[in-house]
């Protein structure tokens, strides 16, 4: 995926301190998702394009390694089916909830593993087709209400501003794989979180 190497190198520059998990010490993030339908079979004519979301997080450490981390992200993804050599692709809003668990193996980089659970928010739409009539179509997961799968999480804390409640900026590497996949169908995507986090005090 194409992403500014300006903006990457920026942010490197800044040195301070990482995060350093305390059990009981609750963060949430906020941020841009750009995200990607990875594509493993050929589709002549057909195209992935880059596409941005939204993201929320919340990560609750529960000891010195790491914690339980919740996320909600809102995306409007594109789904790919072959039939022979024909091909249709389809693009639907959904909102993806993760749960699992984040590791830290230093105090800038961490990796989560997660289970996420997908949600149908409105009609599904046909982008672009290879069948006559377009209704011939055959159907891609974008029709289900609910799928599920794994979702995996590479993180690094570019930035640490000074301040009490540790304010920083996080990039995140991740890759979400269904396991609800039609047949002969890509619906795996890719992305990188652009997030800001902030440790959360409730007293």
């Amino acid at each position: 995926m194409k992403v500014g190497s300006s903006i990457i190198l920026l942010l490197i520059c800044a040195a301070a301190k990482a995060h350093e998990p305390v059990r009981g010490r609750i963060s949430a993030t906020v941020g841009p998702y750009l995200y990607q339908t990875h594509l493993k079979r050929n589709y002549p004519g057909f195209d992935s394009p880059e596409r941005l979301g939204f993201g929320i997080s919340v990560l609750g450490d529960v000891d010195k390694n790491g914690g339980i981390e919740a996320g909600m992200f809102y995306i409007n993804k594109f789904f790919f089916r072959k039939a022979d050599t024909l091909a249709v692709k389809e693009k639907v809003k959904r909102m993806y909830i993760t749960l699992g668990y984040r590791h830290w193996f230093t105090s800038r980089f961490s990796f989560a593993g997660a289970f996420f659970s997908s949600y149908l928010m409105g009609d599904p739409v046909i982008v672009q087709t290879d069948f006559v009539p377009k209704e011939a179509s055959p159907a891609t997961s974008a029709l289900d209400n609910v799928d599920y799968g794994g979702d995996f999480s590479l993180q690094w804390e570019v930035w640490r501003l000074k301040g009490e409640m540790q304010p920083t900026f996080i990039i995140d590497l991740r890759y979400s794989i269904s396991n609800t996949s039609r047949d002969h169908e890509d619906s795996d995507h890719r992305a990188v979180y652009f997030a800001y986090k902030q440790e959360v005090r409730l007293r």
